[in-house]
């Protein structure tokens, strides 16, 4: 094999191995979102109760007051 050949053998194999690194990243990153998704959904249906718990305590001042 020439010099020639063996250096695109090599440029080919750095390729590929950048291009499986690029696809687990993209994965981690996939995943990454996904989990910050589920955390912000969290986050609003927490919010929303704690809206209804903030209500519920109105009404319930509320009949205090004069």
């Amino acid at each position: 094999m020439s010099a020639s050949a063996e250096e695109i053998s090599a440029s080919v194999e750095d390729m590929a191995s950048i291009a499986n690194q690029s696809a687990v990243h993209t994965r981690q990153v996939a995943v990454s979102g996904e989990t910050q998704l589920q955390s912000m959904e969290e986050i609003s249906q927490s919010t929303n109760e704690l809206n209804k718990l903030a209500d519920d305590l109105q009404e319930a001042v509320n009949r205090f007051k004069i």
